[in-house]
C-alpha cells in the first residue's frame, strides 16, 4: 500500500484496503440504520463489521466525529444525560434526516448502475491466472447478494413486481447455465489427433 499512498494520499488508499469503503457509504448506512431503530455509535460499528465479514472496519475515529457532523445538520439526534461521552449516547434519526436518507437512496441506485459499467475495467484488470478461484467466488457472493437483497424486501413488495423481478432472475439463469454448458463443450471436445481441445 506504500504506493498507492504516495500516488493518491491516505484517502484514495484506504479504498484499497479491506477495511476501506467508498465516501459517503458510511453516512449513507449510518442514517438507513437509525432509520429502523434508535442505536449506539459502537453497535453501528458493530453491525458493519458483522455484516461485511470484516471487510470494512471503519473505527471509532470515522463514525464519531461523523455523528457528531449528522447532528450539527439536524438530520440525527442524540438522548443521554449531559456530558455523557459520545460512545455513550444514543442516536435516533430526524425528519430532515429521513428526507436525506431518502435522496441519498436515490443517488446510489444510481451509483449502483455505474458501477456495473465500470466492472468491465475491473475485468481488464484481473490476471488470467487469478480466474479459476474467482468464478466459484464471484458466482457465491453475487448468490448470497441477491439472496439477502430479496429476502429483506420480499414483504415489502407488491407481489406482482416480485414475481416479475424473480421470473427475470430465473431466465438469467438459464442463459448462464446454457453459456457454461457451452464452454464446458469446447473444453471437452476432442482435438483431430485425439486429444481434448483446450480452449
Amino acid at each position: 500500500m506504500r504506493m498507492e499512498k504516495e500516488v493518491y494520499g491516505d484517502s484514495e488508499a484506504s479504498f484499497i484496503e479491506p477495511q476501506g469503503a467508498p465516501r459517503g457509504l458510511l453516512m449513507y448506512y449510518v442514517l438507513h440504520k437509525l432509520s429502523y431503530k434508535p442505536a449506539y455509535g459502537y453497535e453501528i460499528l458493530r453491525d458493519i463489521e458483522n455484516k461485511s465479514g470484516g471487510a470494512w472496519r471503519p473505527g471509532p475515529s470515522s463514525i464519531y466525529p461523523l455523528l457528531k457532523k449528522l447532528e450539527s445538520a439536524g438530520l440525527i439526534r442524540a438522548s443521554g444525560k449531559e456530558g455523557d461521552v459520545t460512545s455513550h449516547r444514543v442516536y435516533s434519526i430526524t425528519e430532515k434526516g429521513k428526507s436525506h436518507l431518502a435522496n441519498i437512496r436515490k443517488k446510489f441506485a444510481m451509483a449502483g448502475q455505474k458501477w456495473e459499467s465500470i466492472g468491465r475495467i475491473f475485468v481488464e484488470l484481473v490476471d488470467p491466472t487469478d480466474v479459476p478461484s474467482m468464478i466459484s467466488r464471484a458466482s457465491t457472493v453475487r448468490f448470497d447478494l441477491t439472496r439477502q437483497l430479496v429476502d429483506s424486501k420480499f414483504e415489502a413488495l407488491p407481489k406482482k413486481q416480485m414475481r416479475y423481478a424473480l421470473e427475470e432472475y430465473r431466465l438469467g439463469l438459464k442463459r448462464q447455465l446454457e453459456w457454461v454448458e457451452e464452454l464446458l463443450s469446447r473444453i471437452d471436445k476432442p482435438n483431430p489427433d485425439g486429444g481434448v481441445k483446450s480452449v
